[in-house]
């Protein structure tokens, strides 16, 4: 399965030193330049910009279609944008995206969505890691928001309520 990865998931999958979760889950992860200049570019000295511009598995692509990003980029930031530009434009029937407004706007779009907790749920299934709660609890202790509610229905979902 192809994906695109938006900013949001990758840093908080550094954060955990899980950001290697993601080519043992996806045949193929692609990140547009706009992800990539946030990240690694912008971000240099903070979380996971060195994780990600040594992921030999990171595919950057530049996207064609600006109108499209311009056009969502009035709702969206963008990165968002061009992640949901990027899926359109290569065929790719799913996102990696943690934001409330870019997994609504993608949906509308029928993009699949999953995010930063979905990942890890997936990662636990597939026996690559063994608890998700403390994972979750040093995101929130690094300013990720997680609603409480989500908190609590991914214990649930991972067996550990």
């Amino acid at each position: 399965m192809k994906v695109v990865v938006n900013t949001s998931p990758l840093i908080s999958l550094s954060i955990l030193e899980k950001l290697n979760v993601l080519p043992l889950i996806f045949d193929e992860i692609y990140i547009p330049t706009a992800v990539f200049r946030e990240t690694v570019i912008m971000g240099k000295g903070k979380y996971g910009s060195t994780d990600i511009e040594n992921a030999d598995w990171l595919k950057v692509l530049e996207i064609s279609n600006k109108d499209l990003r311009d056009s969502i980029a009035l709702s969206l930031d963008y990165g968002e944008a061009e992640v949901i530009t990027l899926a359109k434009e290569v065929g790719i029937d799913t996102v990696i995206i943690d934001e409330y407004a870019g997994r609504r706007y993608a949906k509308m779009l029928d993009i699949n969505v999953v995010g930063t907790l979905g990942i890890l749920l997936k990662a636990k299934e597939m026996g690559l890691i063994h608890q998700i709660k403390p994972l979750m609890e040093i995101l929130l202790k690094h300013k990720r928001y997680i609603d409480m509610s989500l908190f609590e229905k991914i214990l649930r979902l991972a067996g550990e309520a």
